[in-house]
């Protein structure tokens, strides 16, 4: 069981193995030993390699303190008089007189940064990376949840509205899980739809943020040079805190549980959860990745709840899908779209700048469907029901080959997206081997794990139910 040093209801468990989690100042998996560090007040790190990504958060801290250093500097260097026909005036950098102070301000993040991440390699076997990954949005998104700005207010409210329509197809209220959670805000507003909120955000970063405003009041600036309408928007102080919401007053954080998590490698039990809500995080990860933990931990009829873009932050452009391929991903991974929509409006907007996001944003409920049933001939051998065409494109961008998605065409045109896991079992059946002689033949030629080895069967089982396999 967690320990008392983790906030929240919900029992993590090893993202590895998924064994049970036990300690407070760190977390030791039961079955394979694998230790997570819990830091900054009650933040689990649930990651593979959790120091590592905690290097690299503060390393960004420290980073972003000394850009900030060498602003200040620069700017008090230009704090140079403007002669007018008066003598000299200083407003022509009365803007920049307030970024360098507001700057300055800041650099307690660096300092701070520095001195942990001493204590950090004073006494763990985390190495100094020397090129750290750079989060620079958990200020802006701190800004968005607890600024308490018209404009953050608005898209929370615009966001939550969809959330709150979607909740309406499912009677169990019990869990919901928030993956992507950033800075926090919507684990919080779900409180009013759901009895348990568990919150998954692989920025650290974002976790220390959320940790700190969940107790005290967190001041900064936010200094912005470029495209402002006025003087006065180059600089804006922002103080983060619960209280400074506009919405409903923030309810008790004790049923939230929060921690620094792959959603790929989600630290949740199978079939633990109500619902999952993927809140403008869809596009951040491979869908097929994310889908199928998402139906691991959800319970058959749980529901996915996405609101947000298409933009696709990763690199793996076989998996940049159009809303429309979207639905046939999902129907592939055992969801089945039950109410979409659109809802136009601004992300993070800065009312003061000349440049702003706007995002017509697709949304949409999905059902997760049942187990999947397979026949009672399990031992029978399996071979091909059907002719089908398979095809594996492979296209060059920039003289570098990448591969397509696979496909299968089926004789009357019907076309359907597969993955490689459906390949290698397509590549298998020879008329011979058994559903389970082809899932123990493939585990073992790939040496693949436990959940891996579920997904084949599963893959196997698919093919059987759309009529491409049979039993002989």
């Amino acid at each position: 069981m967690n320990g008392p040093g983790v906030r929240g209801p919900t029992q993590w468990v090893c993202p590895s193995c998924r064994g049970e989690l036990e300690g407070v100042a760190q977390l030791t998996c039961s079955r394979c030993a694998a230790v997570y560090p819990v830091v900054g007040r009650q933040l689990p790190v649930l990651l593979e390699n959790p120091y590592a990504a905690i290097t690299d958060a503060y390393l960004g801290l420290l980073i972003a303190g000394k850009s900030a250093a060498k602003s200040v500097d620069a700017l008090a260097e230009n704090q140079r008089p403007v002669f007018g026909a008066q003598g000299p005036v200083q407003q022509g950098y009365r803007s920049q007189e307030r970024a360098h102070r507001t700057l300055a301000n800041n650099l307690h993040l660096s300092t701070e940064a520095r001195r942990f991440l001493d204590s950090l390699w004073a006494t763990s076997h985390a190495k100094p990376v020397e090129k750290p990954t750079l989060y620079t949005d958990p200020l802006l998104y701190g800004d968005r949840d607890w600024g308490g700005s018209e404009s953050g207010e608005a898209e929370i409210e615009r966001i939550m509205s969809r959330v709150a329509d979607y909740s309406k197809h499912t009677t169990d209220r019990a869990s919901v899980l928030v993956v992507g959670a950033g800075v926090g805000r919507f684990s919080h507003e779900l409180l009013g739809l759901y009895a348990n909120v568990a919150a998954v955000e692989k920025s650290v970063s974002m976790g220390i943020l959320y940790e700190t405003v969940q107790s005290e009041v967190f001041s900064y600036s936010l200094v912005e040079l470029k495209n402002t309408k006025t003087p006065e928007e180059f600089v804006r102080s922002v103080a983060l805190s619960k209280s400074r919401t506009q919405r409903s007053p923030m309810r008790a954080d004790a049923r939230v549980s929060y921690a620094a998590a792959n959603a790929t490698q989600l630290p949740v039990a199978s079939g633990s959860q109500s619902a999952v809500a993927s809140l403008f995080f869809t596009d951040v990860v491979p869908l097929p990745k994310l889908l199928g933990e998402c139906r691991r931990v959800l319970r058959p009829g749980g529901l996915f709840i996405h609101c947000g873009p298409l933009h696709y932050h990763f690199d793996e452009q076989a998996h940049f899908y159009a809303a429309t391929e979207v639905k046939q991903v999902l129907a592939d991974a055992g969801f089945a779209v039950i109410e979409e929509s659109w809802s136009p409006g601004f992300h993070l907007e800065r009312p003061g700048a000349m440049t702003n996001r706007w995002y017509d944003c697709w949304n949409f409920v999905a059902r997760r469907g049942p187990e999947l049933q397979l026949p009672d001939a399990a031992d029978r051998p399996l071979q091909f029901a059907t002719n089908f065409r398979l095809d594996t494109p492979t296209v060059y961008v920039g003289g570098d080959a990448q591969e397509r998605p696979a496909s299968l065409t089926l004789p009357d045109g019907t076309r359907l997206q597969v993955d490689a896991g459906v390949v290698a079992v397509l590549g298998q059946v020879n008329g011979h081997r058994s559903f389970n002689g082809l899932v123990e033949h493939l585990a073992g030629e790939y040496e693949v794990d436990e959940p891996t080895r579920q997904k084949l069967a599963d893959a196997i089982t698919r093919l059987i139910l759309q009529g491409i396999l049979r039993f002989g």
